[in-house]
């Protein structure tokens, strides 16, 4: 095995080890804190959860789009900086020889080598989805950002820690598309499709313009070990083809967002997670990587399908079976690669409102049979439940400037259907108590 694969294979391991459940998993194994002595105590209180950040927080596309969709940083872009300033000296040099996605893409095509199609008849697809992606995110819309290979790799290693309901396992389906393209057509994904990849040929070029001082220079060859050296993209980092690309690609998202998919419920009855940008700017930052998904200890954030609208598909929803969001619990607020769940402290997180709890009294046991029970203001930990009296009865009504909606009273709640239920806010409010 050359050097060069011995770093790629270093870096795939790296990425299983920090993207997938498997350390989490490993500590969720140890005895309770007070079953240990004070000296492995420490074991239950490192952040493990923030390790999930690490994989696509290295990416620059995903940066940029966060950045510029969302406003925001994270404490891991220091990494995508890093690269960024890679590609700018040495182009694809992440690509060749750090890239865990594109190690895999490489063993997947290595059997028929140059045997497929030729790739100079593909476009370079690659570059307009960044500048699609790109002038996006620069109108708070990334277009496309879930296609970073990083995020893609990450969602199909988080697959084994999310629930396992609904759409859970089309997280892998991503990464599995990927591979099967480049075992018809080897080099596919890394040379026509990558964003990023192209994002970091365009930065190489434009590093090097700059110290030349004059026009870019051929397109640099492919070393010996790519697969298909005739297909490294060459031409202008922008021209009429991009710019045809960028409209059409802003097209084809503003056609997802306004189409209707059979399924698709009302804003009321989609709940996002507590710190969540509004709706439509959501959709379009989130990157599917399943991050909030694997680390929520309540397993009440699922996988949307398609009723959130068919640019909704895979983005977080809250589901409160069989938990709550856990008044002590942010661990969602850090672990959003591009922001579209902003970093939230524990003490913003509990006062921001999710959505808001409504009482049906025509099932609730109080309401409608005139029997005691007040057991969603007993658990309610925000004391946004009182009562008043009705039949005899003290009965439960919720005040909607401290109700939350964390989903306790619904998940406790003894009543048909249950007789309680949260329905989302949109967009999210600040409670100022």
């Amino acid at each position: 095995m050359t050097s060069r694969n011995r770093r790629r294979l270093g870096a795939l391991i790296a990425a299983v080890l920090l993207g997938s459940p498997l350390v989490p998993g490993l500590i969720r194994l140890l005895p309770p804190p007070h079953e240990i002595s004070e000296s492995w105590a420490w074991l239950h209180r490192l952040p493990l959860h923030r390790l999930a950040l690490i994989v696509p927080g290295m990416s620059p596309f995903l940066a940029a789009g966060g950045l510029l969709g969302g406003h925001s940083i994270h404490p891991f872009w220091p990494l995508a900086a890093a690269l960024f300033g890679v590609a700018i000296l040495r182009g694809r040099w992440f690509c060749r020889h750090l890239c865990p996605t594109g190690f895999l893409t490489e063993l997947a095509g290595r059997p028929r080598r140059c045997r497929g199609p030729s790739l100079r008849r593909v476009p370079l697809v690659g570059r307009w989805l960044f500048w699609a992606a790109l002038g996006g995110a620069a109108l708070g819309y990334p277009l496309f950002i879930w296609l970073d290979p990083l995020s893609i790799l990450n969602g199909a290693l988080n697959t084994a820690g999310i629930p396992a309901v609904g759409p859970r396992w089309a997280f892998a389906t991503g990464l599995l598309l990927v591979l099967a393209a480049c075992a018809i057509w080897p080099g596919l994904w890394c040379h026509r499709l990558c964003p990023l990849g192209a994002l970091q040929e365009d930065l190489g070029r434009l590093g090097r313009r700059a110290r030349r001082g004059s026009a870019a220079r051929p397109a640099e060859a492919e070393p010996p070990t790519a697969p298909c050296p005739s297909a490294t993209p060459a031409g202008p980092a922008m021209d009429r083809r991009n710019f045809l690309a960028l409209g059409g690609g802003l097209a084809a998202g503003a056609a997802m967002r306004w189409a209707t998919p059979p399924g698709a419920r009302s804003e009321a009855d989609v709940i996002r997670p507590p710190g969540a940008v509004p709706e439509e700017t959501f959709k379009a930052l989130c990157a599917r990587c399943g991050n909030c998904l694997r680390v929520c200890p309540q397993k009440i954030i699922h996988a949307a399908g398609l009723e959130t609208g068919w640019d909704g598909l895979l983005t977080p929803t809250l589901h409160f079976e069989p938990g709550y969001c856990d008044e002590h619990c942010n661990a969602c607020n850090q672990v959003c690669p591009t922001a579209a769940i902003r970093p939230l402290s524990l003490e913003e997180k509990r006062r921001v409102s999710i959505g808001v709890a409504r009482v049906n009294r025509t099932t609730c046991i109080a309401w409608k049979h005139g029997a005691y029970c007040m057991v969603c203001d007993e658990h309610c930990p925000y004391k946004a439940i009182r009562g008043v009296e009705h039949n005899g009865v003290q009965c439960p009504v919720v005040d909607e400037h401290l109700c939350r909606g964390c989903g306790l009273c619904q998940t406790v709640c003894p009543g048909d259907g249950p007789a309680i239920r949260i329905f989302g806010r949109r967009p999210q409010r600040r409670l100022e108590l």
